[in-house]
């Protein structure tokens, strides 16, 4: 029944933009024969070709003047498959292209606009844009709600955005929300089956969550119950999150010593895996990491050898035989960072080195393109050649400047060059670099980063720029706070650079009030006598002395003493 659901779906999840039964004009037989060849290649996993087909269905629809249903549909074809491939930009303004056409004809909860909607928001969630992409889940949750019978594509789109929504909340610290929202994603999944799509990662989701909310004890019969939900019916083949699963119980267990439990999971879910290592590579090392785990935890040291050089090869497979570029980078990244732990340092530069070559073919949102130079300049730095570290960062933001990239992962190469600068106590090569990085922000549209800002603010406090370093941290504190909240952790890296830039700028009472709340914080999380307190008490006995506040000075220098006698 399952199979015959899954071709079902498989012709209806993949119908881009058929003509609908109440359309008012029947389907153009040569633009239906392009989107049929979209969806076909679509459905293939050949998102190149599926992008040309659809451009093509839009050539014909203008050239025959079909109508903004017929250039929407083929618009919406175009944008999914350059979603495919991670070319965000241009899918965001084709998806936003076919939204207005369909609301300009359509009711605005007919399919077609709610597909519209959904696949907008996928695309801004993608592009970390989630202020924008949360209204428009939440849109396309409620239009889903209004269909009485969901078919295969509606509920389709209906479950992810309810763990798509369900994510944001996650990251909004909502957590009551976050879990709702998911658990419905689950309910809504089990109507369709594993065809869903874009679903499978919920319960992963579901145990960062219980894991944030220290409740471990659900992420056990969680993971059971994915297993339970793709377990695959006698003579189909299994889905390839069902190995997943298995392994992710397998390495709970492992993490709470339950090795017995845990080692028939780890060899069926290596199993599973090795009928195919190359597809899920990430997966296969992950099982054998954690089963390796086992063996240290059960002293059977001498079966780890064999398991290690399983490893080795694995990664030189992939690096030589690689289908993708991204495949490829992978590969040699963890030969690198072997060869890095090994202090291997002339073969870890070689092939740092050598995971520059793919990147020019790999998309522009590829976090990899930056991270080339990054871990280069990181081999560099551990064997303290400051100097080539600083020239791989320049090389990775000249390569990337000349690529045209935007993105906060291109912003890392700014702000590592000026941590270097900073570390080298060039304080004005440190400004100029954090103040490029967060204007380059501010142009792209991306948020301000929190870190960004407070260590522009210690680069202008050790100029003595002092004012301009308070109003700097204060940017960085609005910013944490709007993320975290008014009394989170968190915050506290933000409020002591704050406290620093008003000590140099000589405001003590703003940097005594600072400091404070920066004690309050932490008293409420780690209680009245915990040794880390020392840090914004030794704050506050600077203030006090440098303000000639002796008396509250040695009230100061008595409780520190207090807490470093208990910590004895």
């Amino acid at each position: 029944m399952r199979t015959f659901l899954a071709l079902i779906l498989l012709s209806c999840a993949v119908a881009w933009a058929q003509s609908d039964p109440n359309s008012d004009s029947a389907s153009d037989l040569d633009w239906q024969a392009e989107i049929d060849l979209a969806n076909r290649f679509s459905s293939a996993g050949d998102y190149p070709g599926a992008y040309l087909h659809s451009k093509k269905s839009l050539e014909i629809a203008q050239r025959k003047h079909l109508g903004p249903r017929f250039v929407a549909g083929s618009e919406w074809g175009m944008a999914e498959a350059l979603r495919s491939q991670r070319k965000l930009p241009e899918a965001e303004a084709l998806h936003r292209d076919s939204l207005r056409l369909r609301e300009s004809v359509l009711p605005p909860t007919h399919y077609r606009v709610l597909q519209s909607v959904y696949g907008l928001a996928l695309t801004l969630h993608a592009e970390r844009k989630e202020e924008e992409a949360e209204p428009l889940f939440i849109r396309a949750i409620a239009g889903y709600n209004q269909v009485s019978e969901r078919d295969g594509p509606d509920e389709c789109s209906f479950g992810p955005s309810l763990a798509n929504l369900g994510l944001i909340r996650l990251r909004q610290q909502q957590y009551d929300q976050a879990e709702g929202l998911m658990l419905r994603a689950i309910k809504s999944w089990r109507v369709i089956g594993p065809e869903c799509g874009e679903m499978h990662g919920v319960w992963d989701t579901l145990s960062a969550l219980y894991t944030l909310r220290g409740q471990q004890e659900k992420i056990e019969p969680l993971f059971q119950e994915a297993i339970r939900d793709l377990t695959p019916e006698e003579g189909e083949r299994p889905d390839p999150h069902y190995a997943h699963y298995i392994v992710q119980l397998g390495a709970l267990y492992v993490a709470q010593k339950r090795y017995a439990e845990a080692e028939p999971l780890l060899k069926q879910g290596i199993a599973l895996l090795e009928q195919d290592p190359l597809a899920d590579k990430g997966g296969m090392e992950g099982a054998v990491w954690n089963y390796i785990a086992l063996l240290k935890g059960t002293q059977r040291l001498d079966e780890i050898p064999p398991l290690e050089r399983r490893l080795d090869a694995l990664h030189r497979t992939t690096a030589a035989t690689a289908q993708s570029p991204a495949e490829q980078w992978d590969a040699i990244g963890v030969l690198a960072a072997q060869a890095v732990n090994d202090k291997k340092w002339a073969e870890a530069e070689k092939l740092s080195l050598d995971a520059l070559a793919p990147n020019d073919s790999l998309s522009k949102e590829d976090p990899r393109r930056v991270r080339s130079y990054l871990n280069l300049s990181g081999v560099y730095q551990l064997q303290t050649r400051v100097k080539d570290a600083e020239t791989a960062l320049e090389q990775g933001i000249a390569a990337m400047e000349k690529a045209g990239i935007r993105s906060p992962d291109a912003l890392n190469l700014y702000d590592t060059l000026a941590n270097l600068k900073m570390m080298a106590n060039d304080a004005e090569g440190a400004e100029s670099g954090f103040r490029r990085a967060v204007t380059l922000r501010e142009k792209w549209a991306l948020p301000a980063e929190a870190s960004e800002l407070s260590s522009l603010s210690a680069a202008l406090r050790m100029r003595g720029r002092n004012e301009a370093s308070v109003e700097v941290a204060l940017r960085a504190v609005r910013v944490s706070e709007a993320e975290y909240g008014l009394d989170a952790m968190a915050l506290t890296p933000r409020l002591e650079a704050l406290g620093l830039s008003y000590e140099a700028a000589k405001q003590f009472d703003e940097a005594e009030r600072v400091y404070k709340r920066v004690l309050a914080i932490e008293e409420k999380q780690f209680g009245p006598s915990h040794p880390v307190l020392g840090g914004p008490l030794s704050h506050l006995l600077s203030v006090y002395r440098q303000a000639g506040r002796i008396e509250e000075a040695r009230q100061v220098e008595l409780r520190m003493r207090a807490l470093s006698n208990q910590a004895r």
